[in-house]
């Protein structure tokens, strides 16, 4: 994605001003050319007096086009971010790359933003000029504009750099998911965290598959035994300057394509099945943000790449596997892989000893039928981590619903009949069971929880600040709870 200039006074090659209007500010004189203020509806005009409205700001543009946002008392972070994508990529479709945007107060004049509502609208404008087209001919690459520079007036300069940086960082970790696995396999992945790493000044370890089996990683190496491409698992540090007030690790499942093994997806299922490797990809971008925002957080970033292939030396179900932590799985599922592969990162990320571990998967088909395709799952038995990232999502606009791991019943299921688990179990709660399995993997007394993006990992659909493809889901929540931890 190319860099695009912020500012929050226009820019002498601005083209185009977009002023929110509002559903509640309009009275019946004041609906010009059939304007409601509904929001994300959009009406140009070629002058102001055409418009009804007044003051504008005193610089001058080429056009004027009035933004619907809705209520006015409905407004929040989460409509910001949407309206503004929206709004680009209006813009593009026209051609227009310099625009500016404007939120009035009550009384027609530019509203003074803070750093919250300005970072918001960084994340928007950035979300919505998002695309991935790298293998586009260069005359389909050129149908649609790229933004060049977004002016917020009355904007906050700190918020909106912030914004800015998150926003890059989603692009970033959209892009490596939305990588196919002929381009991204789990050592070309691997070589993508070394060269962030070098850039962003992270400490950067790869272990190779002769090194995890040092480790008694024979879970995670497993599912990778029926790739021609080796398996890798990367170790990314983030240490801040000064003193060390937290420190945090991130765990990410990077399955970087997902045939489902011997149990093999069916020819609609296995589609896009390049996104399994969001975990990954989300912990890599929160890890980038972090480390540009300066956080006074330390913080660990652990990616397990691997590819679950069907071979002759591929795992196969009734496969009982000895875990890194010494625990036993008899395998049910070649398709249940991801809580595999989590399972030896999280024995891995606990022997480091961090104040909480979280853990983030596209794990469990049944997160979609429980929760649909536009809430995530979060399964944690620590209330303070749990409110804590609960509270980190509600300023994102990302939603998770919690599931509580006090099913003693369902948690009987996991027992295996000739090893110590099952991988999976048969009395339903495919969502809690997959966490409560990954729990038997975490240290004791360390705080933990998984997020399950399984359902919003990847949409078919453009809407709000998400393009068709990788969603990059939980990365604007991973990096709000650690810059509100310390």
């Amino acid at each position: 994605m190319n860099d695009v200039i912020f500012s929050s006074r226009a820019l002498s090659q601005t083209q185009v001003l977009g002023r929110l209007v509002f559903e509640d500010d309009l009275d019946s004189e004041g609906r010009p050319l059939g304007l409601k203020g509904k929001k994300g509806r959009f009406t140009a005009c070629t002058s102001p007096a055409e418009a009804h409205i007044s003051p504008l700001p005193p610089e001058c543009f080429f056009a004027l086009v009035l933004v619907g946002a809705g209520r006015r008392a409905d407004l929040t972070r989460d409509v910001l971010r949407d309206v503004t994508a929206a709004f680009v990529r209006h813009c593009l479709d026209l051609s227009l790359v310099h625009i500016a945007l404007q939120l009035p107060d009550a009384e027609g004049n530019t509203s003074q933003l803070a750093e919250a509502e300005s970072c918001s609208i960084a994340v928007g404008t950035l979300a919505g000029n998002y695309r991935f087209d790298r293998y586009l001919s260069p005359e389909r690459r050129s149908v649609r504009a790229c933004l060049e520079s977004f002016t917020l007036l009355g904007g906050d300069e700190g918020g909106l750099e912030q914004g800015k940086t998150v926003g890059s960082s989603l692009a970033f970790a959209k892009d490596l998911c939305n990588e196919p696995g002929n381009v991204l396999n789990p050592v070309t992945f691997a070589e993508a965290a070394e060269r962030l790493a070098h850039s962003f000044g992270l400490d950067c370890t790869i272990y190779d598959e002769k090194e995890m089996a040092g480790y008694g990683m024979n879970a995670l190496l497993s599912v990778g035994r029926g790739s021609a491409v080796p398996p890798r698992l990367v170790h990314l540090v983030y240490r801040p300057e000064g003193p060390v007030r937290r420190r945090v690790t991130l765990v990410g499942k990077g399955v970087t394509f997902d045939s489902g093994g011997l149990c093999v997806k069916t020819r609609e299922n296995i589609k896009t099945m390049k996104h399994d490797k969001s975990g990954a990809c989300v912990v890599l971008g929160a890890l980038r943000a972090a480390a540009a925002l300066r956080l006074p957080v330390e913080l660990h970033g652990i990616a397990g790449l691997v590819e679950n292939m069907p071979d002759g030396g591929a795992y196969r179900p009734d496969d009982i596997i000895r875990a890194m932590n010494g625990k036993t799985i008899e395998i049910q599922n070649t398709d249940a892989e991801g809580r595999l592969v989590l399972a030896d990162l999280l024995t891995f990320a606990s022997r480091l000893a961090p104040d909480a571990i979280i853990d983030i998967a596209t794990l469990t088909g049944s997160a979609i039928h429980a929760l649909g395709k536009y809430t995530a799952a979060l399964v944690s038995d620590d209330d303070a981590l749990s409110k804590s990232l609960e509270a980190a999502a509600r300023t994102t606009g990302e939603r998770f619903h919690r599931f509580r791991m006090d099913d003693s019943l369902l948690r009987e299921g996991l027992k295996g009949l000739h090893a110590d688990l099952r991988q999976s179990s048969p009395d339903g709660g495919g969502t809690l069971i997959g966490g409560m399995f990954l729990r038997e993997f975490v240290g004791e007394g360390i705080p933990w929880a998984h997020l399950d993006i399984a359902a919003t990992g990847w949409y078919d659909k453009e809407f709000g600040v998400y393009s068709q493809g990788a969603s990059a889901y939980g990365m604007k929540t991973l990096v709000a709870y650690i810059s509100q931890i310390y």
